[in-house]
This record gives structure tokens, sequence and C-alpha cells, in this order.
């Protein structure tokens, strides 16, 4: 959209931080992580909460998509609702101009092997498997898919006619102990689906694409903020979805990449924006539009 845009853009804002920066501080601390405390999920959990542009699946996972996921964040421990058992680790909602597809995504520790000294895959492995398997079935009942997207509002007029597609990621071990040999690298293939991908803690790397998303946790109307990146910026695309997240000041002020005087900006421009987002004619807006 570009006619009769209704805001104002800040005068001069203090910068975010650089990409390029940012993502040699990420792969640096992310070295550091896979080195040392490799038997800590707990510590990979918090890592990719703080660094969601790790994440893989936030713009479709099987295709590409020139669409922002929905929310603009990824979910970390989501909702299923009335599933009562291991949720994922974390969830895009991703979606383009024709389907929805949720990625979830459940991460093990690095140091877990993949198969046995005989070849065959160790007990961790296919537990972890089983569980996407679990997830697999459950969205395989209708009732669960239509509570699923009434839960996370995406079965009204607008999303009506949009597929529906999960899609699921395990995220275990290290490359070098599968391409050992041929013949497990072989079953590591086997082991993808056209719903169900494989990858090794090696291929996590920050996603340029993603330096304005951010993590939330809880349910739709009251998420609440876990991490705000250093590179993001506030613009007008972004601000409706932003409005309804809450702990935004608190995920801005502990966040060590952001610098005080750009803390104190965003913290005060997104009241400016949530203000936007409310009013009922709000014009439109041009792409690339922030702060």
């Amino acid at each position: 959209m570009s006619l009769n845009n209704t805001y104002q853009l800040a005068s001069n804002p203090p910068t975010p931080m650089a990409w390029e920066i940012y993502e040699q501080i990420v792969m640096n601390e992310w070295n550091t992580l896979l080195s040392s405390e490799q038997g800590n999920e707990r510590s990979f959990q918090g890592f990719l909460e703080r660094h969601p542009c790790m994440l893989p699946g936030a713009f479709m996972l099987t295709v590409t998509s020139g669409h922002m996921p929905l929310g603009c964040a990824v979910i970390t421990q989501p909702i299923l609702p009335d599933y009562n058992y291991r949720v994922p680790d974390f969830m895009w909602l991703a979606m383009n101009s024709a389907a929805i597809q949720p990625v979830l995504i459940e991460i093990e520790a690095p140091v877990k092997q993949w198969f046995t000294k005989s070849g065959k895959p160790t007990a961790y492995l296919t537990q972890a498997i089983d569980q996407l398997v679990k997830w697999r079935t459950w969205f395989g009942d209708p009732i669960n898919v239509q509570k699923f997207r009434q839960f996370y509002g995406i079965d009204g007029l607008h999303f009506r006619d949009f597929a529906f597609h999960p899609v699921y990621v395990l995220v275990y071990g290290r490359r070098k102990e599968p391409n050992s040999c041929p013949s497990q690298a072989a079953s590591r293939h086997y082991m993808q689906g056209p719903d169900q991908t494989l990858m090794t803690y090696d291929r996590l790397k920050p996603d340029r694409n993603c330096s304005d998303l951010w993590c939330v946790r809880g349910k739709p109307g009251t998420w609440k903020a876990v991490s705000i990146p250093p590179t993001t910026q506030l613009n007008p695309i972004m601000a409706h979805d932003r409005s309804q997240i809450m702990g935004r000041e608190e995920a801005i002020r502990i966040n060590p990449l952001i610098t005080e005087d750009r803390k104190a900006f965003l913290i005060a421009r997104l009241q400016y924006w949530d203000e936007w987002a409310a009013k009922e004619n709000k014009g439109g807006w041009r792409l690339g539009d922030s702060e």
C-alpha cells in the first residue's frame, strides 16, 4: 500500500545495530556455546529465544515466502490447544498469499548421537523423531486443526481459503557424525520427508531476513515479548502485530546489545505506533518506511 499514509516517521532516530555486527556477535557466541555447553539443552533454548534469527522456517520451510510470519515473531513453547503432552520448543506461523505453514521445531542436545556403532539409529534419535510423529498425528485430526486455527486467529474470513500445511523440524546432533560414513549419510537422507526436516546444529546460522522478528510466549492477544533483537526497527507494516505484545519495554531494557539512547527511543516510539495501529482509518503505507 502506498497512498494517503497518516503516520509521520521519526527524525534522525538512534540507529539500530548494523546487521553485520550483530551477525558476528551471534556466531561468536554460538560457536562458543557449541564447544562449551553441548549437553545443556536449556542453554540452547535460551540462546535461540534471544536470537530468533537463528531458527529455520520463518519464511516457510518447503518454499520461500515474501510474507512475514504471523505475529512477526517466533513462539517459544507454543500451545497446541487441548494437547497435554510435550509441545514444540519453537513454532513459526509462516505464510504466503495462499497458505499457512506452522513450522514446529524440536531441538535436542548437540552431543546426542545419530547412530550406534552398528549403524542403527540411537534410541535418542528414534524418540526425537517419534515426537514429530505425535505432532503430525495430532494435526491429522481435522478437529484439532480447527482448534488450532481458532486459537491462533487464523480461522476467519481472510484465511478461509488458505491451505494449511504444518511441517516439522528436528535440530539434532552435529554434522560430523552422520556424515562420517556413506551409509549413515544415506540413512539420514531417508529420514527426511515432504513435511519433515532433520538438521544438525551446524546448519543453524543467522538469517538477515529475520532481523526484525521477535520471540514471544503465551497466547494470542496476551503475547509476552521474550526478546527483541538490537537490529529491530519500528514500521507501519508490523505496528498492529507488535501492539498486541506485552512486556516489550522490559525486553528492550534487558537486551545488553541495544544502546541506552536506542532503548529510550524504542520504548517511547512504540506508543506512537500503538496509537497509529489503533486508528480506524490508518490509510496506507510505503514499503521501506520505518521508525
